[in-house]
């Protein structure tokens, strides 16, 4: 009978760093994206913009899709911060463990 030995396959120090890079790439990824959203607002449009009904509902159009525009950026913002902080904690996977457990 062949004796099994447990082998530990966590590497608790990777995960920690891959934690921690993943909150400093999502929070530069967020510094960049509010730096960057109030530069594509129009100021100058002010009441002009807004004084029909027509010009109103493409304002609220507009809105709409700035909004959901804005929820896809958080999300591929979290997607991207993940991955990267994923990539570094396999790199850093305890020695000796398989890459992709069968």
């Amino acid at each position: 009978m062949a004796v099994v030995t447990r082998i530990g396959r966590v590497s608790w120090g990777a995960i920690l760093g891959g934690v921690i890079l993943v909150v400093a790439v999502q929070l530069l990824l967020s510094l960049l994206g509010a730096g960057i959203g109030p530069g594509t607002v129009n100021v100058n449009a002010g009441s002009e913009a807004i004084q029909t009904a027509k010009n109103a509902a493409d304002t609220s159009a507009a809105a709409a899709s700035k909004t959901s525009f804005a929820a896809f950026g958080v999300l591929l913002l979290d997607a991207i911060a993940a991955a990267i902080g994923g990539a570094i904690a396999l790199q850093r996977r305890a020695l000796g463990a398989p890459r992709f457990a069968r």
